[in-house]
């Protein structure tokens, strides 16, 4: 197989992926819109047709870098991660600062989204926080902000949670649920084992010593985060969906 048609398969299983996400009862409506967008775009940009669609099975497991090049993990994302997680349906593991998802295309699609979103809006909201005080009189320190950041992980990690609960209950309300995700837990399993051996998923951490004022203004920043739309962000992933 040549390497244009291995990029076109693996384009259509992409689709295949994102086309299930989209009509899952589970996905929330935000969700829904992001997948049918996204292989929306793929399609017209690999100019593929329904036919080959049709064709070819669903998508298998695959692997994305966020924070690539972090020497440490971003401080929200130490906390939220076990919500990504959960929502996603995906397994973190961590090479440095970077956080490697693996599971199924578009659900790889979703975790990549997620942590780009709430460390994007975590950045956004500690900028916001510290602009209020007096210069000299704000929570300037280097613990003030990691503070802040891993208060706003734990806030968004309730709301993560709670939405996983939500489709969890949703699919078992139709029989679909449990057996999905261990399926898609054992796929991840082989993966892994096949390509780089006996590694151990990344996990949240637990709150450190923090400046208390600092992390529980970041918790209740968290917690009004809207997970349901985009925000501003340079990232090329935004630029697809």
């Amino acid at each position: 197989m040549t390497d244009e048609q291995n990029t076109r398969e693996k384009a259509i299983n992409t689709i295949r992926a994102l086309r299930a996400r989209a009509a899952d009862e589970a996905t929330s409506q935000a969700e829904a819109e992001a997948a049918a967008s996204r292989a929306a775009k793929l399609i017209q940009s690999h100019e593929i047709k329904e036919a080959e669609l049709r064709d070819l099975g669903v998508s298998g497991v695959s692997e994305g870098v966020h924070d690539q090049h972090r020497r440490q993990r971003h401080p929200t994302l130490r906390i939220a991660l076990s919500g990504i997680a959960a929502l996603t349906e995906c397994t973190p593991y961590k090479r440095g600062g970077s956080l490697i998802w693996v599971g199924e295309n578009a659900d790889v699609e979703f975790a990549l989204y997620l942590s780009e979103l709430i460390q994007g809006a975590a950045e956004r909201s500690w900028k916001n926080y510290a602009v209020k005080f007096p210069k000299g009189h704000g929570p300037t320190t280097t613990k003030a902000r990691r503070s802040f950041l891993m208060g706003f992980g734990q806030g968004v990690q309730y709301k993560l949670q709670a939405l996983a609960k939500e489709r969890i209950e949703k699919r078992e309300a139709v029989q679909t649920g449990t057996g999905l995700v261990v399926l898609k837990n054992a796929l991840v399993d082989e993966y892994v084992e096949k390509n780089w051996g006996v590694v151990k998923a990344a996990r949240s951490t637990p709150l450190p010593s923090l400046d208390m004022l600092s992390a529980m203004s970041g918790v209740s920043e968290g917690q009004k985060m809207n997970l349901q739309k985009p925000i501003e962000t340079n990232s090329k992933l935004w630029e697809l969906l």
